[in-house]
């Protein structure tokens, strides 16, 4: 076979070149001076910093590259990004939009409410002490409402003469207890 290291004839042999670094003992192993194990570690030591050297620079290149590309609206990524914070910029006007409507229409309500004639009595429904204490009387026939007047509509109440003042002070417990009333508006 043709062996490149022995093409030319004037050329030297290996051995020549670079003395063998460990004899053969008796059992076929190779034995190796310290001094030689000493000379192959440090030569693949920095061997070893120079390509973790390499590496570092590498991968720190390549975060200030990825960082730089998180700016960039002309890639995919991009784009991505951008069409999500367009919809969430949206989607927080419209809520912020709907709330104002909420607001407006609360305030419409409870100004509703607060000229409503007097005849009009809004009341939650009656407790059972409420039917011992005579208030279950012909002038309960007002509003019973769930909770509060803003869920459910009234129906009227027939005879509303005694009671007057209780229909005041319901009618002021229901503005006060109202989440939205015109103060806060």
């Amino acid at each position: 076979p043709f062996n490149l290291l022995w093409a030319d004839p004037l050329a030297k042999p290996r051995e020549a070149v670079f003395p063998p670094m460990a004899q053969l003992s008796v059992s076929g192993q190779a034995v190796i001076s310290a001094s030689d194990l000493n000379r192959i570690k440090a030569s693949l030591q920095v061997e070893d910093e120079a390509t973790a050297s390499k590496a570092a620079r590498a991968a720190q290149l390549h975060q200030k590259s990825q960082a730089r590309a998180k700016t960039w609206d002309n890639t995919l990524e991009g784009s991505r990004r951008k069409k999500a914070e367009e919809k969430r910029k949206r989607l927080e006007a419209d809520e912020e939009a709907r709330r104002q409507i909420d607001v407006e229409e609360a305030a419409i309500q409870l100004e509703k409410r607060r000229q409503a004639p007097a005849a009009l009595v809004f009341a939650a429904p009656w407790p059972a002490s409420a039917a011992l204490s005579g208030l279950h009387g012909p002038f309960v026939q007002a509003f019973h409402l769930p909770r509060c007047p803003l869920q459910s509509p009234p129906t009227f109440c027939s005879q509303i003469g005694r009671a007057a003042p209780f229909v005041q002070q319901r009618i002021r417990h229901c503005d006060e207890s109202s989440p939205l009333s015109l103060a806060t508006l």
